[in-house]
C-alpha cells in the first residue's frame, strides 16, 4: 500500500505541462548548438593554434640551421686562419734557421772536391756567427777531400754581403768548388771578395770562398 502511494507520488511531480515540455526542448536545443558552435571553434583554434606552433618550430629549425652553418663557416675560418698561421711561422723559422748541409748533398759535394785536392782559404764575416758555423761546416767537406786550408776571418766596411762567393781568378780550383758545391745544390756568385775594414788571417793558395751572411727573404724577393 506505501508503494503505490509513493510511485503515484513520483508520477504526479514528473507530469509537466506542454508549455514546459516545449521550454526545455528549446533550451536542450539551444545547448546543445551552442556545444556544437563551442566545439567548432575549439577545433578552429587548435588547428589555428597548431599551425601557428608549426611556423615557430620552422623558423627555430632554420634559425638552428643557420646557426649551426654560421659556426661552421667560422671554424672553417679559424681553421684557415691557423694553418696560414702555421705556414708563416714555419716560413719564419726557416728564415731565422741557421744554414746547414745535408748529408746526402755533403757526400756528393766532398767526392766531387775529392777528384783534385789542392788549396782553399775560407773567409767568414767577422762577427757573424752564423757565417762561422757554416764556414765550419764547409771546411769539414775540405777536409775530407783533403784539400789544405787556411782561414780569415773579414771585418766589412758599410755593406752586407750576402751567399757564397768564389771570386777571380777562375782558375780550376775555383772551377772544381762550384761545380762541387752545385752538385750538393747549392749556389756560389762570382763577385770580387767584399772589401774589409779589418781581417785576420791571409789568404793563400788559388782558391777563396767566401761565406757572407745568410740571404733573408726580403733579398731573395729582390732577386726574382
Amino acid at each position: 500500500m506505501l508503494m503505490n502511494e509513493q510511485s503515484t507520488k513520483v508520477q504526479k511531480m514528473l507530469d509537466i505541462t506542454p508549455s514546459t515540455a516545449d521550454t526545455f526542448y528549446s533550451w536542450s536545443s539551444l545547448v546543445v548548438i551552442v556545444a556544437g558552435v563551442v566545439g567548432a571553434l575549439a577545433a578552429a583554434i587548435s588547428l589555428w593554434s597548431g599551425s601557428i606552433r608549426e611556423r615557430f618550430a620552422d623558423e627555430r629549425t632554420s634559425r638552428n640551421e643557420a646557426e649551426t652553418q654560421t659556426a661552421k663557416a667560422q671554424a672553417a675560418t679559424a681553421n684557415a686562419e691557423a694553418a696560414s698561421a702555421q705556414l708563416e711561422l714555419e716560413k719564419l723559422r726557416g728564415q731565422v734557421a741557421w744554414r746547414s748541409i745535408d748529408a746526402n748533398a755533403a757526400m756528393k759535394i766532398a767526392q766531387r772536391l775529392a777528384s783534385r785536392p789542392a788549396t782553399v782559404t775560407i773567409v767568414h764575416v767577422a762577427g757573424d756567427p752564423e757565417s762561422l758555423a757554416y764556414a765550419i761546416q764547409l771546411s769539414k767537406l775540405f777536409e775530407a777531400a783533403k784539400w789544405r786550408m787556411s782561414w780569415q776571418s773579414r771585418t766589412l766596411a758599410d755593406a752586407i754581403y750576402f751567399g757564397l762567393t768564389i771570386p777571380a781568378p777562375e782558375n780550376e780550383s775555383t772551377k772544381l768548388i762550384r761545380a762541387a758545391l752545385a752538385e750538393g745544390g747549392i749556389e756560389a756568385n762570382r763577385d770580387p771578395l767584399p772589401p774589409a775594414v779589418m781581417q785576420i788571417g791571409s789568404i793563400g793558395g788559388n782558391a777563396v770562398l767566401f761565406v757572407g751572411t745568410k740571404p733573408t727573404a726580403v733579398l731573395r724577393l729582390r732577386q726574382q
